[in-house]
């Protein structure tokens, strides 16, 4: 990314609540100076709740929507999914 271009999205992909906390803080205080910023969550539960939101809120932090299920950010589950749909049509013995 560069410093001069306004249009930064900074991703955060934590699994404890702690470590995302401190992540949301540290990556927000070295994003400070970057004007523009967007922050994308990936609708996890600890990303979601409400302690985190108000911390993004009262920081005037701007979050990228982000839909829970959206297949098209993931192209290997839908194609996992086409797979298990197809299977799950062919009723052989030998599909099991």
């Amino acid at each position: 990314m560069s410093v001069r271009d306004d249009r930064h999205l900074l991703c955060m992909a934590v699994n404890d609540r702690a470590a995302s906390y401190r992540q949301l803080a540290t990556s927000w205080s070295t994003a400070t100076g970057i004007p523009g910023a967007i922050f994308q969550q990936n609708n996890a539960h600890q990303h979601a709740e409400k302690t985190v939101l108000d911390f993004c809120s009262a920081e005037q932090m701007q979050l990228l929507p982000w839909r829970a299920y959206l297949l098209d950010m993931s192209p290997i589950e839908r194609v996992w999914g086409l797979v298990g749909w197809r299977l799950a049509l062919d009723l052989s013995p030998a599909a099991l």
